[in-house]
């Protein structure tokens, strides 16, 4: 192995090693019951190259009902490597745990490099579906599409929004390509039934994990602001604080009024407080009968200065658009009952 492509798996590596105790702790953190591992092991055996190859066809092409991939798509298809990680794919997408694991201390600096991963191990499967497809294999064809459909249950497992937002993405792409009437006429009624079954994977509940997202995040977020602000910090450190994670600097008086919260235990829990209001009503708003207007409602109160702020500084500066993303779960709601409609006949 090239010194380069070492160096590339060295995260992937040390994030392998550090999943590995809690095989003895849990059992459902080995490969025969947690999807995470199959996909990581999938994922390695991508080469650099590989990517590149899978990237670089263009969406628009690949969802064309007669799509077929060109010599140099096939013979980088054909690869063992390819190969070989598209079988760890289809394995990972028939188990019913997945698990990648996060840390609460980390808040928003945690890192979801699979997520990314996961979207290139999906168009995979879903090229090469098409390409046994086209070579006359629908049993094969099949097997891939009903482990890109599991792929897009899967990645919501994370529950945080950005995952929930994959799934929905993931879902989305694979409804694209697979339901044509030429692709579901191949497929036979084995073939659609095998891929059918898979979009049953999906929780008729919180299909894409927003609201535990929501309840997750709401947790989180609390232990890592108690976490990174449980001493006094100085003015130097609250400027740094805002340039790591938002990548600006702040005017003199808000960097003042920030430090001033949380370096007053009181204000700071106040503020805490109205941080968690947020999210517990942004959870209870998810299951109103016009969700989105109740949400954009409440993200016009974020901005409101003064004694009519009800959600404070830390919502204002941390919470994530939940309007957006409940509008992109709606959307996908009615695709997975697209597809699970189309896939039935």
């Amino acid at each position: 192995m090239t010194k380069t492509l070492i160096i590339r798996f060295l995260p992937l590596l040390a994030l392998l090693a550090a999943l590995l105790p809690s095989q003895m702790a849990h059992a459902n953190a080995d490969a025969d019951h947690n999807a995470a591992l199959r996909y990581w092991r999938g994922m390695a055996m991508m080469t650099p190259e590989l990517e590149e190859t899978i990237n670089a066809v263009e969406f628009d092409l690949l969802v064309a009902p007669d799509w077929t991939p060109d010599d140099e798509l096939r013979e980088a298809l054909e690869s063992q490597g390819a190969q070989s990680a598209i079988h760890e794919f289809i394995k990972g997408g028939r188990l019913q745990e997945c698990d990648f694991g996060k840390d609460l201390e980390d808040g928003i600096g945690f890192l979801l490099p699979h997520l990314g991963g996961l979207r290139v191990t999906a168009k995979l499967l879903l090229m090469d579906g098409r390409m046994k497809l086209a070579d006359g294999d629908p049993e094969a064809a099949a097997q891939r599409f009903a482990a890109a459909y599991a792929l897009a249950a899967n990645s919501a497992g994370d529950e945080f929004i950005v995952s929930s937002l994959v799934s929905v993405s993931i879902l989305t792409l694979c409804n694209e390509v697979v339901l044509h009437e030429p692709v579901l006429h191949q497929l036979g009624e084995e073939g659609r039934k095998t891929v059918g079954l898979a979009t049953w994977r999906f929780e008729d509940n919180d299909p894409f994990h927003l609201s535990r997202a929501i309840e997750y995040e709401n947790l989180m977020m609390t232990t890592w602001l108690r976490s990174t602000f449980s001493e006094p910090v100085s003015e130097v450190q609250v400027r740094a604080f805002f340039e790591d994670w938002f990548g600006e600097s702040e005017s003199d008086a808000s960097v003042k009024n920030f430090l001033t919260i949380v370096n007053d235990p009181d204000r700071f829990e106040a503020e805490l407080a109205r941080l968690r209001l947020w999210y517990v009503e942004s959870a209870s708003a998810l299951n109103q009968p016009d969700a989105v207007a109740a949400l954009e409602a409440m993200n016009k109160s974020i901005g409101v200065s003064g004694a009519d702020h009800p959600y404070g500084i830390f919502t204002e500066m941390l919470a994530p658009s939940v309007s957006r993303a409940k509008k992109s779960e709606l959307n996908a709601i009615a695709e997975l009952e697209k597809a699970r409609s189309m896939l039935a006949n």
